[in-house]
Parts: C-alpha cells; sequence; structure tokens
C-alpha cells in the first residue's frame, strides 16, 4: 500500500497579498511584483469592501487590484 500524496493548499490571490504585508518582503502574484506598500494598500481596500464589492475586487487581476487602490487612496487624500 502506497503513501497518498499529499494536497497542496493553494493560497488564494489576496491571501498571498496579505503575506506580503505580515512578511514585509515583496513577492510575485499573477507573475507581478508587488510591493509592501502596494500590497498595504491593496488589502486595506480589501477590508473596506461589502462582500459584494469584494468578491468584483479579488476578480480582477493584480494589476487592475493596485490601480483601484491607489486611485481609492488618491480620492480619499484629496477629500480630506
Amino acid at each position: 500500500a502506497g503513501r497518498r500524496p499529499e494536497r497542496r493548499y493553494e493560497m488564494t490571490k489576496i491571501e498571498r497579498i496579505r503575506k506580503i504585508v505580515t512578511e514585509g518582503q515583496y513577492a510575485r502574484v499573477e507573475g507581478r511584483r508587488v510591493d509592501l506598500f502596494t500590497a498595504s494598500v491593496i488589502v486595506k481596500v480589501h477590508d473596506g469592501l461589502n462582500a459584494e464589492n469584494r468578491a468584483k475586487y479579488e476578480a480582477m487581476p493584480v494589476h487592475q487590484m493596485a490601480a483601484v487602490a491607489w486611485k481609492l487612496l488618491a480620492a480619499t487624500k484629496a477629500a480630506s
């Protein structure tokens, strides 16, 4: 009787981005480098969304998530 191969848990995109924030080290997500500052902005926006918009946000490619996050950050700073 052979051993059953272990199933590797595949982290979701947002989990990988959160890991960047936790470890303080850039990493590749979907083949793109994501730095700590960008990752923290993406996570902050993600946490502020309702469930419906969160699902739409998670479905975006990582470069689009970053663009939306930076746009929202700029709009927030302009409003204050």
